[in-house]
């Protein structure tokens, strides 16, 4: 079945196709699996028959003891065999990806406990799968351990790093610790013996990746000039080298990765506190590949949205990740903090009055933290949870008194729940708790029905669950289980759906991230540490790749708005809070400015918004480039003459995408002096749009091959590979306005021989004061190109623009009339937004010379300025600069 042209649908739309049946997963790199008689495994990619990974010692624990498959390899006393018993090859079946062969290899212990352990390698997809079964379950199996595995398979050899050089030539990405993996690990993997982490906390997705697709294009292999890069070399380059994502692929939860330093290997398999395994239990672990750390990333996601059925339809529907919000968490200036002498109750209702009727910022909802319900002080570390009802000194009137006085639904945190809680059977209440030490844990969906129920009385929208490192490796309920922390989470997760409460994970390690995609309610995560004024916590480029491709959006948490504010964290002040503005728009996820009553920068809260509050952002996250993580590798040799590259820093690239429009964002704070072209900035979006006049371009070679990210409705003209880029962080866009090529244009328009550098996007060195974020916009094939309302951080967004049509396109090469009086081509988009609201859109038109030098002197700007009617949209066409009230 043939997808429809993404420009015939919404953006909701394009982005529910991303996860649709409609059309197949984008084929990748192919993998292959070979299994020897000792049950070990190679894992090649097929094009080149390079080898990635190579497997080695299995083990499982087992009525007490541990049974290795080398026993020599391990220091313990008591280790028992685990020897082949059996190896059934070619297994043919299929799945949601496609048909697979299956190897499947027994195992047996010497007192006749039999495992299975088997390979299935997908013929097409780029993805191999490892499953651990066990028919007979097992018993006391527990290592004493959290962070080691009871089973390992599969076990991967490390790289020695006296012996493999090619190690040296490949670099990994490891998410790592809380906060959607933010302590995550860059090295090369000839480091991973040193450098990898595992365990409870830092299991999560490992991307190992081939850093030569970094290489110049102006270079071949033997170091000489290339003066004419082919197509196919331009492609490669973009597309960067060779990348595998592995990560568990079930029983999230309960999954661990371990670095066992003792045997050089990198082990995958059931956490180590596990008490005992069920009958017939499996857990599966993924590897995927394809082009690219970008890439190989989101198409790694897009599997296991598609095999666990979760679309990107929360993101859409979230309203608190499409709105402007007000925040009371940690960093906040009412975080356990009122005005004077009020109340929480009185403080909000004020600032209700005071910033959105006065000052008129829209926010339309209200994030509440810990300091609203009873704590108990006894718990562990700090305070759990003993009663989530709202103490009577902050909400005299409850907390739907709040809601109605205010019209905000809340975000309302929750946190881990004390062995003191008024709920457990225990203590006196009506349901079913595990009590630990000092913490408990829910065990029954009746639990959470009465949660849910409570909440939506007054106000609830979505549930904060926050500590979630505690709740789970802290807990010896759900560390001694291998489906306890599993089964806790889809309880919540089946009576948010229920009561229509979206759910956020806050401090949750990267398992709780791979667990989200079996919970279509948990829509977003937190990305980052707490916010304080003066933080750099705004780093989110790296945990957003994670984040987007498990269609969760990555929160950077609140900011203050103005840099004046002072006194409620000592002397910390935010220096830099158009930055913090600009991260939080750019993150796709909410938006919460958290300033005291009297002190908001409204211009620049405004920045990011409609007049209604809709967020005026991207439509994928802002993620670091591929060459900026590969920059942060250590050097390949210590040698004193090996160059130490230069690093990046934090350049991140988002897109909008408007009838089939891609709209780029390229963001850089604190990075080195770069540049960009058209295709790198253009070809990292993660969606792939359909060619609409694919018969036209079929002679055209390689062009529409190379494009095929670009839009369809330029590909291949004149103007094919043309952007205008505006800089929305400066006080003056339009007066930055330049314009970035690729390659292709360079070399097809005019007689001067250009310099494919003299038309990319040069970034100068930046600092957190002068960060930028270029805005780019497509030059169509009239001319014409919108570049929206500058006065926002993302000037033409999808909740901002529909419908952009030119009219009067022409045959490719025609040449545009220059007499503006009589132009035959024009522009017209749908400008959506709140009655009333007023908006000034820009456009420009650009005159067909034949010399690339001249084309900021044939540029011409137009601007109209709309006011919006009570249907909230307006109909805009250029260079007339009429406005239709439709």
């Amino acid at each position: 079945m043939r997808c429809p042209s993404i420009s015939t649908f919404s953006i909701l739309l394009m982005q529910l196709l991303l996860t649709s049946s409609c059309c197949p997963l984008a084929q990748g790199l192919k993998l292959q699996a070979k299994v020897n008689e000792n049950g070990n495994i190679d894992i090649l990619m097929v094009h080149d028959g390079k080898l990635w990974l190579r497997s080695s010692e299995v083990f499982i624990r087992s009525n007490g003891r541990l049974h290795s498959s080398n026993p020599p390899s391990t220091t313990e006393s008591s280790v028992g065999l685990l020897k082949v018993y059996s190896i059934e090859r070619g297994i043919e079946g299929s799945d949601i990806f496609g048909s697979f062969n299956t190897t499947t290899v027994t195992w047996v212990t010497e007192d006749s406990v039999k495992v299975e352990f088997s390979v299935s390698e997908y013929h097409e997809g780029g993805q191999i799968i490892f499953t651990q079964r066990f028919p007979q379950g097992l018993n006391i199996t527990s290592a004493n351990d959290p962070d080691q595995v009871i089973t390992s398979f599969p076990s991967f050899q490390l790289p020695n790093k006296q012996k493999n050089k090619l190690s040296y030539s490949r670099g990994f990405l490891a998410y790592a610790g809380s906060m959607m993996g933010s302590e995550y690990v860059i090295d090369r993997w000839g480091n991973a013996s040193d450098s990898l982490p595992g365990g409870m906390r830092s299991t999560g997705p490992l991307v190992i990746f081939d850093d030569d697709g970094n290489n110049d294009l102006d270079k071949n292999h033997d170091g000489s000039k290339n003066n004419s890069p082919s197509s196919n070399q331009r492609a490669q380059q973009r597309a960067g080298g060779d990348a595998i994502v592995l990560s568990a692929f079930s029983q999230f939860m309960s999954a661990n990765q371990v670095n066992d330093n003792s045997s050089n290997l990198l082990r995958y398999g059931i956490m180590g506190n596990v008490t005992e395994v069920p009958l017939n239990f499996e857990m599966k672990f993924i590897i995927s590949a394809d082009k690219g750390i970008n890439k190989a990333m989101h198409m790694w996601g897009e599997k296991l949205l598609k095999y666990y059925g979760k679309s990107r339809a929360a993101l859409e529907q979230d309203l608190t990740i499409n709105y402007l919000g007000y925040a009371t968490d940690n960093g906040a200036w009412y975080y356990y903090n009122t005005e004077g002498n009020k109340s929480y109750e009185e403080t909000l209702i004020e600032v209700r009055k005071q910033h959105t009727d006065k000052m008129k910022i829209p926010y339309r909802f209200l994030q509440i933290d810990s300091w609203w319900y009873y704590q108990d002080e006894k718990s562990w570390g700090t305070h759990g949870i003993k009663n989530w009802t709202a103490k009577p000194d902050v909400f005299p009137h409850g907390l739907d008194y709040v809601y109605n006085h205010t019209n905000w639904p809340y975000i309302a945190h929750n946190r881990f729940w004390s062995n003191n809680t008024d709920y457990a059977q225990q203590n006196g209440g009506d349901f079913k708790f595990c009590m630990d030490d000092k913490k408990s844990f829910p065990l029954e969906q009746s639990f959470w029905e009465f949660l849910f129920d409570y909440g939506k009385s007054w106000g609830l929208y979505v549930y904060e669950q926050d500590w979630l490192f505690g709740e789970d490796d802290m807990n010896h309920c759900t560390l001694s289980s291998a489906t306890s922390a599993r089964t806790w989470l889809l309880q919540m997760g089946r009576s948010a759906h229920k009561h229509g409460v979206y759910i956020q994970y806050c401090m949750e390690p990267s398992r709780f991230v791979l667990q989200s995609v079996e919970i279509p309610q948990v829509s977003q995560a937190r990305a980052s540490e707490d916010y304080k004024p003066g933080s750099d916590q705004w780093r989110i480029g790296i945990t957003s790749i994670f984040g987007d491709a498990l269609a969760l959006a990555p929160l950077k948490d609140n900011f203050w708005s103005n840099s004046s504010e002072i006194g409620r964290y000592g002397t910390q002040v935010e220096e830099y809070p158009d930055l913090q503005a600009a991260v939080s728009t750019l993150s796709t996820a909410s938006v919460l400015p958290s300033d005291s009553m009297f002190s908001p920068n409204v211009s620049l809260i405004l920045k990011s918004v409609r007049a209604d509050g809709m967020l005026l952002k991207p439509d994928s996250p802002a993620k670091m480039t591929d060459k900026a993580i590969i920059s942060q590798l250590r050097p390949q040799s210590s040698s004193s003459s090996v160059t130490t590259p230069t690093i990046i820093g934090d350049l991140w690239i988002s897109h909008s995408y408007v009838s089939g429009l891609v709209f780029p964002q390229v963001f850089a704070a604190e990075s080195s002096a770069y540049s960009l072209g058209v295709e790198e900035i253009v070809e990292s979006c993660s969606v792939e749009l359909n060619l609409e006049e694919e018969e036209e371009d079929k002679n055209d070679g390689d062009t529409a091959k190379e494009e095929r990210c670009l839009p369809s409705m330029f590909s291949s003209s004149s103007f094919s590979s043309l952007y205008l880029a505006v800089n929305t962080a400066s006080p003056h866009p339009l007066k930055t306005l330049t314009y970035v090529s690729s390659s292709s244009f360079s070399s097809s328009i005019g007689d001067k021989a250009q310099q494919p550098s003299s038309h990319m996007l040069n970034l100068p060195k930046t600092t957190k004061a002068s960060f930028e974020v270029w805005s780019l916009s497509p030059v169509l094939r009239n001319g014409w190109s919108l570049l929206g309302d500058v006065s926002k951080w993302v000037p033409v967004a999808s909740k901002r623009f529909q419908q952009i049509e030119e009219i009067g396109r022409g045959n490719r090469g025609e040449m545009i009339n220059n007499n503006i009086s009589g132009m035959a081509s024009q522009l017209s988009a749908t400008i959506l937004g709140s009655p009333g609201e007023t908006v000034t859109v820009y456009a420009a038109y650009l005159k067909n010379k034949q010399d690339v030098e001249s084309l900021e002197s044939s540029l011409i700007l137009f601007s109209a300025t709309c006011v919006l009617p009570e249907s909230g949209s307006s109909r805009v066409t250029f260079p007339q600069k009429t406005c239709l009230y439709i």
